[in-house]
């Protein structure tokens, strides 16, 4: 089975969950036999040169990539907002390049199914149309337009608030326009596929959830030394997107000082990239930390006691929730980090919407080394059912090789 993807940017590093879902899916389907190649956009947000992807992951996934300049342009935003009903985001991903890249791919190769990675790439759906017969799947993260719905309800400046809700609109006005001309849908969770099916999609579903793979976890675990571990806080992921932004504001500002009252030695470590002043600043609090990026997100998880994951808007998975779970780290989350995942509270996970209630779940995880231990282990056993990456795709190819039948 030839398989190929389309992406907004390249899957590598593995840095952001959009990244780790894009690999984690195509390196699956490539362990479960098919041949696999990723057309993407070599983004200016996260430009990637070929000598940053190690040689065997790129001749394996067959990575090629197309430089694209997605800058946001203050010019063509207000041409947009005024004269287009579409979201701006979308139009950023229009490029004649990589049309004529995906043109020549067609055109030369025999491709089954060309899976988009985004919502944006059904822009190119007409091309894929008119130069192949493959069949078109759109891998959906998430529900685009709830992230905006969600940053909007929580933005307090009023220009922003109204746009991020205009954003919002025509982003689900595209989304469900699109719904449709897709030959089948694969969310990453029952939650999104249920909001799908309650727009009308009439094309096959399959819940393909974000998995990890566990001969990397399990060497991980087996070569920690717990004499390492710090009893601290800590959070990761990309401080470049806003959900991750507007979470962490929140824990610094609302839920933090609670905690570090209560508990003056417990330190919080940050780790992430491309952070605004904005963090910056809030960040220089007593008992805070900043990292920046790290090298290896399993080992920073590892050498810490609790994560947490205070989002307050964002959709789809959570992956840095799975990973994890997985590396059998106790969590502290709300109820919209844990959207789509499996998780029992109290048993693989604490889940607290208010700030006290968060603090305190917090701050009694820190006082109870074996509650700490008793959400990993629950945690890593549940991922491990649930969440195995090369059981979720063999699932996967099965469900394309039916459908092409």
């Amino acid at each position: 089975m030839n398989i190929l993807f389309l992406a907004n940017k390249v899957p590598w590093p593995l840095k952001d969950g959009g990244a780790i879902g894009t690999f984690n899916l195509a390196y699956g389907l490539h362990l479960n036999g098919c041949d696999v190649s990723i057309l993407s956009m070599n983004t200016s947000k996260h430009p990637v040169g070929a000598e940053d992807i190690p040689t065997d992951i790129r001749e394996k996934l067959k990575i090629d990539a197309v430089n694209i300049n997605t800058d946001i342009r203050f010019s063509s935003l207000i041409k947009n907002l005024i004269f287009s009903r579409k979201p701006y985001i979308a139009e950023r991903f229009k490029s004649d390049k990589f049309r004529e890249k995906l043109k020549h791919y067609l055109q030369t190769k025999k491709i089954d199914i060309v899976i988009l990675e985004i919502l944006y790439m059904g822009t190119y759906i007409p091309v894929i149309r008119e130069y192949s017969d493959a069949h078109i799947n759109f891998h959906a993260p998430n529900i685009e337009h709830e992230i905006w719905q969600r940053i909007a309800n929580h933005e307090k400046n009023p220009f922003k608030k109204l746009y991020f809700k205009l954003l919002s609109r025509r982003i689900s006005r595209m989304e469900f326009d699109l719904i449709n001309t897709y030959d089948s849908l694969v969310p990453v969770s029952e939650t999104n596929a249920a909001t799908y099916r309650q727009k009308g999609v009439n094309v096959p579903v399959f819940v393909a959830n974000i998995g990890v793979f566990f001969d990397k976890i399990d060497r991980y675990i087996e070569n920690h030394n717990n004499a390492n571990e710090a009893l601290s806080l800590a959070h990761i992921g990309a401080l470049d997107w806003i959900p991750n932004l507007e979470g962490l504001v929140w824990f610094l500002t609302r839920v933090w000082p609670d905690v570090h009252k209560k508990c003056p030695d417990i330190k919080f470590y940050i780790a992430g990239r491309n952070a605004p002043e904005k963090i910056l600043e809030i960040c220089n609090k007593p008992g805070v930390e900043y990292l920046g990026e790290v090298p290896d997100a399993y080992k920073f998880i590892l050498s810490k006691s609790i994560m947490v994951v205070p989002l307050l808007s964002g959709s789809g998975m959570r992956v840095k929730i799975i990973e994890s779970l997985a590396l059998k780290r106790a969590i502290v989350s709300t109820s919209v980090g844990v959207e789509g995942i499996n998780l029992i509270n109290n048993k693989h996970i604490r889940i607290e919407d208010d700030p006290k209630a968060f603090a305190k779940a917090c701050v009694e995880l820190c006082d109870d080394k074996n509650k700490r231990i008793s959400l990993g282990e629950a945690g890593n056993q549940m991922v491990r059912e649930h969440y195995d990456n090369l059981k979720i795709c063999k699932s996967l190819k099965t469900f394309y090789q039916d459908i092409l039948k």
